[in-house]
């Protein structure tokens, strides 16, 4: 009974099958995640039409700005005209000969100040003694009181307070006009110059709102002021805001008077419940109100999620149908691949020849393709450690055909330098005392010295060359402090000076110039040497610095034409410290040759023996 268990009924299902019930069991899941977040779903609407609804207040609300801010700058005209402000300050205004020059004047300024304005109508400035001018001649006396006493009324002191009416009727040219006015107090610093008062459009006001409301919203848009609703939009998602009744309307003001503004607040709306979004306008202080009916978010969260629940069924078969074929295709490069796995041993790794692989680009596929990659660096590691392993044991060939003890040399040395000391032959002490440190430099320590160090072993070949050719050589150390206290590889520079010894100086001149020098740059050591002898031409200059540059490979040999000191200190210096370091050569024939070490600096390590800890051994 224990082998019909589930779990082994499950392991003995095919991979198919296993497949196909687990598509199954993540459809089943699916649908209950469906249902779970159904109500969520519904939030998420809510909060998708809520943030649509604050956006296009936002619109309304600049809209609205731009309205009343372009039109609030005709009550600045007295900033740009020095002119305004007297005329606004002179008592005798009223004087019948000044009176008629004063209104032509100021008419003139108004008219240019509103032109290119089609919301504004009609602008009035009151000076402190009750002098009217206006861009309309038949401003009334009740129109122009009208303005001071609600310039009183609203304690407009602040030169920044503005005060915006209701809407309300007008006559102006004769014509009948719904108006909203703006009227604040003007100064000039703190003197006080009066009132002004700017009469808008109402109709055209409700033109550009109306414009500025998107037509394929769903909801409905109104203005409130103070316990008044001053505009409506058109009637659209069955919502008509004209046709509220009083109850409605009094539900609606007490939410915007008890400061309920946040937007997912519902209200009852002709008979249906509705969703509101409020903006405030900071430069009028009006309520802009959104609404829209709940009915459209539940309908389109429904269809949604009818729409979801019948394309999950159909991905579901279009799925299984799939998976079966991919099933097969998938099979079979892994039957291929555990065969290739299997049968590997310790010779070259097989390479699966798979074509569907090459042309897919599925995980199957990257692991078949990453597989013969893989297999091809393990051929390829193989055959490297065969080189490698060929390479080394003729370097040990070489090696023992030119091995002499080194010891016994230096002993050698040791005895001709007593043996020359004894018979008074100082040439003969300097070169073998030189050679012999030299020698000791190159069989004892570490591999790693001073830069301080490597300098006093190319002094002691030097002080062959010296005894070799009198008088001949000038060799000059440029090695700043900080240089001398860094770590190099041993015997980089003895054979770049040899190098230039041999090469550089093949006229016969009275004295042949060496430069070596060291020093610290951007946290790197260069060391260079100098010479003035014969130089070389351009373009063996650009040829040895294009081999000396390739990337460094200690299989390849030195077929190009670069010489053999060259080549083993650069492949030294790129073999210990990376391919972008080096040697460089620069050169001008007839004038001079410089070669250039560049390597990373390093410190003296606790461990570097001194220079007089060399001389003691």
């Amino acid at each position: 009974m224990k082998g019909n268990g589930p779990i082994n009924r499950w392991r003995r299902l095919t991979l198919g099958k296993k497949i196909l019930l687990s598509y199954s069991v993540f459809f089943l899941t699916l649908l209950l995640i469906i249902f779970m977040f159904f109500q969520q779903a519904l939030q998420e609407n809510m909060l998708f039409y809520g943030t649509f609804m604050e956006q296009s207040n936002r619109e309304i609300s600049s809209s609205i700005d731009v309205i009343f801010s372009n039109s609030s700058r005709i009550a600045n005209i007295h900033y740009f005209d020095p002119s305004i402000r007297a005329l606004l300050r002179d008592e005798d205004a009223d004087d019948p000969s000044k009176q008629v020059q004063y209104q032509e004047k100021m008419s003139r300024f108004i008219s240019t100040a509103i032109l290119g304005n089609r919301f504004v109508i009609r602008g009035t400035f009151i000076s402190p003694y009750g002098q009217a001018y206006s861009n309309i001649s038949t401003a009334s006396n009740s129109y122009n009181k009208m303005v001071m006493d609600l310039a009183d009324s609203q304690n407009l002191d602040d030169p920044e307070d503005v005060y915006y009416t209701d809407v309300y009727e007008s006559t102006i040219w004769m014509t009948q006009y719904q108006t909203i006015s703006i009227i604040q107090r003007i100064y000039y610093g703190k003197t006080y110059l009066g009132v002004v008062s700017i009469d808008l459009d109402y109709e055209r006001i409700c033109e550009q709102l109306d414009a500025s409301y998107s037509n394929e919203s769903s909801g409905v848009i109104m203005l409130i002021k103070d316990d008044s609703i001053i505009y409506t939009s058109h009637a659209t998602g069955g919502l008509d805001l004209s046709a509220l009744t009083q109850s409605e309307k009094d539900s609606l003001l007490s939410l915007v008077k008890n400061e309920s503004l946040e937007t997912g607040t519902t209200c009852e709306l002709n008979g249906k419940s509705c969703l509101l979004s409020f903006q405030k306008n900071d430069e009028t202080g009006w309520i802009i109100v959104q609404a829209i009916p709940a009915s459209v978010f539940y309908a389109l969260t429904v269809q949604n999620f009818v729409m979801v629940l019948v394309y999950s069924l159909i991905l579901f078969l279009g799925v299984t149908v799939f998976s079966l074929y991919y099933l097969r295709r998938t099979t079979h490069p892994l039957t291929v691949l555990d065969q290739a796995i299997t049968s590997t041993g310790t010779e070259a790794v097989p390479l699966l020849d798979i074509p569907a692989a090459a042309h897919n680009e599925d995980e199957i596929s990257h692991l078949v393709l990453h597989y013969n990659e893989m297999a091809k660096r393990i051929n390829d590691d193989i055959q490297n450690t065969y080189i490698n392993e060929l390479h080394r044991r003729q370097m040990q060939v070489k090696m023992l055909q030119f091995q002499i003890n080194p010891h016994f040399i230096y002993n050698t040395l040791n005895i001709i330098s007593s043996i020359a000391e004894l018979n008074d032959v100082p040439e003969i002490v300097t070169v073998s005392h030189s050679l012999s440190e030299v020698l000791r430099y190159n069989i004892k320590g570490s591999d790693i010295v001073t830069v301080e160090q490597e300098i006093l072993q190319v002094k002691n070949y030097m002080q062959i060359q010296f005894v070799r050719f009198p008088d001949r050589f000038i060799v000059d150390y440029d090695i700043s402090k900080e240089a001398s206290q860094c770590t190099m590889l041993k015997f980089l520079l003895q054979p770049l000076v040899e190098n230039s010894i041999q090469h550089a100086f093949t006229a016969l001149r009275p004295h042949d110039h060496l430069k070596i020098s060291a020093f610290l740059e951007d946290g790197d050591l260069f060391l260079s040497i100098w010479d003035d002898g014969c130089g070389i031409d351009d373009d063996e200059v650009e040829a040895l610095n294009a081999s000396l540059h390739k990337e460094y490979n200690h299989f390849q040999t030195d077929s190009q034409n670069v010489g053999i000191g060259l080549r083993n200190v650069n492949d030294r210096i790129r073999s210990y410290y990376g391919n972008e370091y080096g040697i460089t050569v620069e050169s001008c024939r007839g004038m001079y040759t410089r070669i250039e070490i560049h390597i990373r600096s390093c410190a003296v390590p606790p461990d570097n023996p001194s220079r007089e800890e060399v001389a003691k051994e």
